[in-house]
């Protein structure tokens, strides 16, 4: 048996700068943007300051699965490069070379498995500054993170985000190492800048609201020579840079299908597995809104198959929809205890359907 269902819900309200449209990406599509040659060629206001900021919500996690890293952001120039993502743990890692092959590799203690949320990430350089801690800073909405192994960039040290020698590309939703993409990333994007010349604060992008939530502003600054915006309105060209410099990525297996409209301030419910890990037959897809399975001839109750929502409630009126296709005569909807994802069992009475 397989069948599909879907989610969608809106959860967020305006906060007064809305962001409109975010980028999907799907892993078994192996989708990523990668920057144009004359971006790659250009010379940079600075390869010792720089910030690359973004919002990232996950469809899929590592799980301690090994050899599930998933790479956001990347820098290749020839066989030197830096990338930001996840390890199989669901740490944060940072990998930052430079032109004389020195480099640092911290993961954080933190774990980053909400799925159901919106993370702002901000990392931030100056390989100028006297505090060897201060010469490269990650943020996670807005509080900076800490390190197992502290990073420790030479001082005045001429980092790998802009072009050396020869031509640098950036890379999102995969690492472009020794230009080959890999290790690609589930999940949606928005709001992605690379602020060449300056390392900025997290403030720059995102404030405090009244109750304490960490919402997007619009930037307002400048972004130097290198620098650019992806902000993803354009669905016949998701890879459009909105900073004036011109600098539109390349679009690999990305289509216009891929732009949506699950955001930092419209967040859409989706789907995740209640369980972990879930049956190797069964499948996350178009962004964590579609669950497939393949449910073997004459099998019984399986709590492995099933899916669960990302959204909770208690209280209120709430409505979604759901398509079934190909659902045979085992397809069951309806609502489970907020605790069932952690009280496995095989009997099918324990929930309300």
């Amino acid at each position: 048996m397989a069948f599909l269902t879907e989610a969608a819900n809106r959860g967020s309200i305006s906060t007064g700068y809305d962001i409109d449209n975010s980028l999907k990406f799907e892993p078994d599509n192996s989708e990523y943007l990668k920057s144009n040659t004359t971006h790659a060629y250009t010379s940079p206001t600075s390869n010792q300051k720089g910030t690359v900021s973004f919002w990232i919500k996950r469809t899929e996690i590592g799980n301690g699965v090994s050899g599930k890293q998933m790479y956001i952001f990347a820098s290749a120039n020839s066989a030197r490069y830096s990338n930001l993502g996840f390890d199989e743990f669901d740490n944060l890692t940072v990998f930052s070379g430079d032109s004389s092959w020195n480099s640092v590799s911290p993961y954080t203690y933190n774990k980053f498995r909400d799925t159901s949320a919106w993370y702002h990430i901000v990392l931030r350089y100056d390989t100028t500054d006297s505090t060897a801690s201060n010469r490269l800073r990650v943020y996670s909405n807005g509080t900076e993170v800490s390190w197992v192994t502290a990073p420790n960039i030479t001082q005045n040290g001429v980092m790998t985000y802009g072009a050396l020698s020869g031509p640098t590309w950036h890379s999102w939703g995969t690492i472009y190492a020794y230009f080959t993409p890999e290790k690609f990333f589930a999940g949606y994007l928005a709001e992605a800048h690379f602020v060449d010349g300056q390392s900025l604060a997290p403030t720059e992008f995102a404030e405090y609201d009244a109750n304490g939530i960490w919402k997007p502003i619009e930037y307002g600054g400048t972004y130097g020579n290198a620098g650019y915006y992806l902000d993803f309105a354009d669905s016949g060209n998701l890879g459009d840079d909105e900073s004036g410099n011109g600098f539109d990525f390349d679009e690999n297996n990305i289509a216009a299908a891929d732009q949506a409209t699950d955001t930092p301030t419209n967040n859409f419910c989706t789907v995740r597995p209640m369980w972990t890990p879930h049956e190797a037959a069964c499948s996350l897809l178009e962004g964590a809104t579609v669950w497939k399975i393949n449910m073997p001839s004459g099998s019984g109750f399986n709590p492995n198959t099933s899916a669960i929502s990302t959204f909770q409630f208690n209280s209120g009126k709430w409505y979604w929809e759901t398509t079934w296709t190909n659902d045979g005569d085992r397809s069951v909807l309806g609502i489970v205890s907020s605790l069932s994802d952690i009280e496995q069992t095989v009997d099918p009475d324990r929930y309300i359907w």
